[in-house]
């Protein structure tokens, strides 16, 4: 298997949420960002994918179902600053 970091953008699409998900944190200490913000935009991606399962959305890395993301959480009552939390770490997950 190839090393996380040697993934293509295509390959990394079409691999399973825990590569994806060590891919994304290893991203976020290459760029330097303090653990708390690490921590929530794991977890905002993690509710995301969760989501995404939940709703049988295949299309995950998508500005379209981010979106629908976005809406859902605002209707469900969360605050400005989950909601910009969100919007941050899906610059990366897109």
């Amino acid at each position: 298997m190839k090393a996380i970091n040697n993934l293509t953008a295509e390959e990394l699409r079409n691999s399973s949420f825990e590569v994806v998900y060590l891919a994304y944190e290893d991203y976020m200490y290459l760029i330097n960002l303090s653990d708390y913000t690490r921590k929530a935009y794991l977890s905002n991606f993690r509710n995301y994918y969760i989501w995404c399962q939940e709703t049988g959305i295949a299309s995950i890395y998508d500005q379209y179902t981010v979106k629908q993301y976005l809406v859902y959480r605002v209707k469900g009552g969360a605050k400005c600053q989950t909601m910009n939390n969100i919007y941050s770490a899906s610059y990366i997950w897109i």
